[in-house]
């Protein structure tokens, strides 16, 4: 399977009324897409429909489409209104305009026509019909008589008699419609944007991708903006709120009560340097409830109930940095379960990956093939990560057991498309266990301030005396 087949990313030259748009189209998740056209960008779902057609969402408006294409273009219907998008149209090359075979031609190849003469004959549904010259010209033939044609297959190619005569589309330089699709489509809370930014990156991880004008900005800007959410400790309290209000009228009033008391608690002292989320406290009065039902069955369906909020306590068992080292353990340990199957020859390796899973659905050996095909974004997110905890505090803090299991894994990864994560990975193990610099400085500058002691004063006194006298 050659990887070039397994991009994400299309071209797409539309004209309509003479005008023509240049797009590029990138799938960024399994319903999402990024358009792109000239120096703006755009974020659309698209999801399909019983009947063929797709439901599409931007904007925070929804539209339900269908599309067919044809020989010269696109017909597209948009919520019960039809407009045709004409393909790039080029006169010198002739196409068939339905499927049939061609019979035979009537001129010779490279002979003159005229505009509207017909040069050959095909046979549709056993009628012979005619094709004509679209302008005058010499037409040079890429089909021998006989071949199947579908719609669309080239029959010849035409060199015209004057140029000048081809009505060219004009180039769109204008951009697409400005809104943030974060304000609509995954909300402005701080809990939402973290949801939304964690998303796009494990989506990175999975093979999908962005235009390259606009991957490293969106990448940048994903992971400072991942960084600062899960370090703001105001992060579990909204997850928990929403959980809350979800659950609202569906669990005893007295269990949500007391757990918005713990949240308010909580959400009085996020400023103190010893403010913990209140997970255990929130899973103690859970527990508490539980045993106090006696039916079995009654007692089942309230965990089931609060099944989310104890998936939260249990993510926030270690406080928020600690879930912070989590999430960047899951993602590092997503890009090493795919490219570990990459550490030789691709050929050997695909092979080597579908006897591993041959017991196990095709899709899981495709998925993960998809997601080395973006290895070079993939790495990209990988070396952002890692540069951020960097600028973020002090490594060896952040540096768990788990987590330098994994960076050891990293470094220890081979071939040319490893080498820059690799030796990155080297680097922050070794950096990790030295004094940061503020900590160097400050030991420096406490040697240099440090006041003479007793000992050395009165080492040089007896230096001094037991001299001997100047001659």
């Amino acid at each position: 399977m050659n990887l070039k087949h397994l991009s994400c990313i299309v071209d797409v030259d539309l004209c309509y009324d003479n005008i023509k748009y240049q797009l590029q189209a990138a799938q960024t998740s399994h319903n999402s897409y990024h358009l792109a056209l000239n120096n703006s960008s755009l974020e659309v779902d698209l999801h399909r429909l019983n009947d063929g057609g797709h439901l599409v969402i931007f904007g925070g408006n929804s539209y339900t489409t269908h599309m067919k294409e044809e020989v010269s273009g696109y017909r597209v219907v948009i919520g019960g209104k039809t407009c045709i998008f004409d393909k790039d149209n080029d006169p010198t090359v002739i196409r068939s305009t339905s499927a049939g075979k061609l019979m035979r031609y009537i001129v010779s190849n490279g002979e003159h026509v005229d505009q509207g003469q017909p040069f050959a004959e095909i046979e549709v549904m056993k009628m012979i019909m005619p094709v004509v010259a679209p302008l005058s010209g010499c037409i040079k033939f890429e089909q021998n008589a006989g071949s199947i044609l579908n719609p669309g297959t080239v029959l010849g190619t035409l060199e015209l008699d004057d140029p000048s005569t081809v009505n060219k589309a004009e180039l769109y330089t204008g951009g697409l419609p400005e809104y943030s699709s974060m304000d609509y489509s995954h909300g402005k809370k701080l809990h939402q944007k973290y949801r939304h930014t964690r998303t796009l990156l494990e989506n990175i991880m999975a093979g999908y991708t962005f235009p390259d004008e606009h991957f490293s900005k969106i990448l940048q800007d994903s992971v400072k903006l991942l960084y600062s959410t899960l370090k703001n400790p105001s992060l579990p309290l909204y997850e928990c709120e929403e959980l809350l209000s979800a659950l609202s009228g569906r669990i005893p009033v007295q269990v949500e009560y007391e757990i918005h008391s713990l949240l308010s608690h909580y959400s009085n002292h996020l400023n103190s340097i010893v403010a913990q989320f209140p997970g255990q406290a929130i899973a103690s009065v859970l527990d508490n409830h539980a045993a106090s039902i006696e039916n079995k069955q009654e007692r089942d369906a309230f965990y089931m109930q609060t099944q989310g909020i104890t998936d939260l306590v249990i993510r926030y068992r270690k406080g928020v940095k600690g879930h912070l080292k989590s999430v960047l353990y899951k993602i590092l340990r997503t890009y090493l379960s795919h490219e570990n199957y990459f550490a030789g020859p691709y050929d050997k390796c695909v092979s080597k990956l579908k006897e591993e899973m041959k017991d196990g659905d095709i899709k899981e050996v495709l998925s993960v093939i998809f997601s080395h095909a973006n290895l070079e974004n993939k790495n990209q997110l990988v070396l952002k990560l890692l540069e951020e905890v960097t600028k973020n505090g002090n490594k060896l803090s952040i540096l768990t057991d788990e987590l330098k299991s994994i960076l050891e894994d990293l470094a220890n990864l081979t071939g040319a498309g490893y080498h820059q994560v690799s030796l990155k990975a080297r680097q922050f193990l070794i950096t990790a266990h030295q004094p940061s610099y503020e900590m160097r400085y400050n030991q420096i500058e406490s040697i240099f301030l440090r006041p003479p002691t007793r000992r050395t004063t009165s080492a040089r006194r007896s230096t001094t005396s037991s001299s001997p006298p100047a001659s």
